[in-house]
This record gives structure tokens, C-alpha cells and sequence, in this order.
């Protein structure tokens, strides 16, 4: 008979692999259709204090291999180098640049991009990320018959431990965050390396968030436009150098990505309320099972872990690699990191304390 504290202590990992079955069962997709030939495109970038990468991004985009007009909108500014960088490249026609003395905040950025954008294919990218030489090829082909396409991204390399978790946690959260947005129901977008046809900037626009282009994949789902995903799309992003880095990186991405989606008030909104609870409270029991050896919270992690590797499993075959099922000990040591920065995810939210980013209050 199971207790009162096993059953507390073990209900987040009931709640973990009744979301990785939902990941599993979403793996029979169907592929997008395609052009016959490839448009026009507008590409914004939103860049503060991005000096360093820009010139590299640029030129990652200047080197496609794309049979058609490519507009290249950078809006941003900063206090190191990216004015000039950027005032540089302009004089040079390859990018049109927007300065923004003050930061206004990346969903004011972007929107700004769009207004002057005048190709009817936009797509959307970070400058701290590359392309390949097919990427937008391959992205702008599949576009025929949805509004809203989502690249898969990768860290640019994966030389070390932090590199290798990335990789991990990048192939994982992007069949995830796929597979159960379509379960739900609830529009899934990755702004970095996001394309979307114009038409879509008629109804709705990039809102004020820490997930900015979450929130915008919620509101095309709401109006009805067809979001698809491009997973032979690779686009690659810089990664932290340390841990505490990544900590921010990851605690602005759940905070951001937890408020989004409670704030919807539907049934994935009240699974993921059940299981942040279950967590916050089940994690002390779960330890002390774990301590005393208890047999029955042994057998739930047991059949927890076997699932996390058969999904695991089905990645690597689906990515035609043998690399994610190496990556085994930097996705225990994943989860481990997922629960510590949930925990204080949960904690800002009871007492309002969002991270710290920097905006101002204006609206379009």
C-alpha cells in the first residue's frame, strides 16, 4: 500500500513521464510541403551590445546559398561597439540598421524590424547565432503551407561539459516543446531563427516578455495560424562559459516560458500548475525515499529513467546520431540543474520577482 509520503514524494515523476509519453506518442509528424522556389526575405535582428558576434552573424548570412533577395534589418544599439559595427555595414549596403538609443526591449526591437521589412517573408534571428550555408534555403522552401516556421538550433560547438549539455538540452526542449504544443494545442515558437509570413503582423505582434517570441507563438495559435517546424533547419548559438551563465539563461527561459503559459488558464496551464506544486513540495519527500532506500520510490525513478532513454533513444535515431545516447551523464546532471532552477522559478512567481531584465514601459 502506498504512503502518504511516497505518494508525494513520487507524484512529479508520474507527472515527468506522462509528459515524456505525450513527447514519444508526438513523433509521427507530417513533413511541410515545399516551394518550388525560394522568395524574397526581410531578416531582423534585434542586437544590444552585441559588437563581438554581429560581424560573424552578418557574414553567416551574407554566405548563403539563397536564389533570391535577402534584406538584412539590424535594430539595437548599446554602450560597446554595436553602433558602429552595424553604421559600418550599412555604409557598406549589406545591412539596413535601426539605432535605438535606449533599450527598449528585444518584442520593441523586432517590431520595429517588421514595420520597415519589405519582403513578405520575415525571418527572425539572434546575433549571437550562425547559419549553414543552406539554412534559409531550406527554411523559406517549407513554408507553403503554414504562416509560422521554427528552426532547430544547436550550440556552435560541443567541445566542453557546458557545450555538451546545451546540445542536449537544445535537441530535447525543441522536440518537446514541438510535440506537446501541438498536444495541447498551443502555438510553439523559437524567435532565433523563426521565419513568418508577413500577412500574420495584420493581426498580431510581438508583446512585452521575457519569452517574447513564446508569447507570440500563443497568440498565432490563437488566431488560427499554422505553425509548423523545420527540423533539417540548423541554426547555431553562442553558449554561456560557465555555469553561473547558464543559470541565468535557463532561469530567464523558465520563468519566462512557466509565466506565459500558467497565465493561459487552460489544461496545460493547470498540468503544469499541478506539477510545479508536486516538485516544490515532493522534492524533500522524494529525498528522504531515496536516503532510506525506499523500494517503491527506487522502482518509479527506475521506470522514469528507462523512459528518459528510450526517448532519448528515439532522438538520436530520428537525428540519424549516435552522440545524444552518449550525453546520458550530462542529461542526469540536466535535470538535476531543471529542478534547482524550477524551485526558484516557483519561488519568483509566489513573490513576484521576475529576473532582471532591462525595458522600458512603452508600448507600439
Amino acid at each position: 500500500m502506498m504512503t502518504t509520503i511516497e505518494f508525494i514524494g513520487n507524484f512529479w515523476l508520474f507527472i515527468g513521464i506522462f509528459f515524456l509519453v505525450l513527447v514519444i506518442i508526438g513523433f509521427k509528424t507530417k513533413k511541410n510541403e515545399k516551394f518550388d522556389k525560394t522568395p524574397p526575405i526581410s531578416l531582423i535582428i534585434a542586437a544590444w551590445n552585441e559588437g563581438p558576434r554581429i560581424k560573424k552573424c552578418i557574414n553567416s548570412i551574407l554566405r548563403q546559398n539563397y536564389k533570391n533577395k535577402i534584406e538584412i534589418i539590424v535594430v539595437g544599439g548599446g554602450k560597446d561597439n554595436t553602433t558602429e559595427v552595424c553604421k559600418n555595414l550599412s555604409k557598406e549596403r549589406k545591412i539596413k540598421f535601426i539605432h535605438e538609443k535606449k533599450r527598449m526591449g528585444k518584442w520593441f526591437s523586432l517590431n520595429r524590424g517588421v514595420k520597415v521589412a519589405k519582403n513578405k517573408l520575415l525571418v527572425f534571428f539572434d546575433a549571437d547565432c550562425i547559419m549553414s550555408k543552406n539554412w534559409l534555403k531550406k527554411m523559406a522552401l517549407s513554408m507553403k503551407n503554414i504562416d509560422i516556421g521554427m528552426a532547430y538550433v544547436a550550440p556552435v560547438s560541443e567541445k566542453n561539459f557546458i557545450e555538451k549539455i546545451l546540445s542536449v538540452f537544445s535537441i530535447i526542449l525543441f522536440y518537446s516543446f514541438k510535440n506537446l504544443t501541438n498536444f495541447f494545442d498551443i502555438g510553439g515558437f523559437f524567435g532565433t531563427g523563426g521565419m513568418v509570413k508577413g500577412g500574420v503582423f495584420k493581426k498580431i505582434k510581438f508583446k512585452k516578455s521575457l519569452v517574447e517570441d513564446i508569447r507570440f507563438g500563443i497568440d498565432a495559435k490563437k488566431a488560427d495560424f499554422k505553425i509548423g517546424t523545420i527540423s533539417d533547419a540548423t541554426c547555431y548559438f553562442s553558449v554561456s562559459k560557465n555555469l553561473s551563465g547558464l543559470k541565468k539563461q535557463f532561469l530567464r527561459w523558465f520563468y519566462g516560458i512557466t509565466f506565459e503559459f500558467l497565465s493561459e488558464k487552460n489544461f496545460l496551464s493547470f498540468i503544469l500548475s499541478v506539477s510545479l506544486f508536486s516538485i516544490f513540495v515532493g522534492l524533500p519527500f522524494y529525498m528522504f525515499n531515496l536516503l532510506i532506500l525506499n523500494q517503491f520510490t527506487i522502482i518509479t525513478s527506475f521506470v522514469f529513467l528507462i523512459i528518459l532513454f528510450i526517448f532519448v533513444l528515439l532522438l538520436s535515431i530520428k537525428q540519424k546520431t549516435k552522440k545524444y545516447i552518449l550525453y546520458i551523464p550530462h542529461l542526469i546532471f540536466l535535470i538535476v540543474f531543471f529542478l534547482i532552477i524550477e524551485l526558484e522559478v516557483i519561488l519568483r512567481i509566489l513573490f513576484k520577482k521576475e529576473p532582471r531584465w532591462h525595458t522600458i514601459k512603452k508600448k507600439l
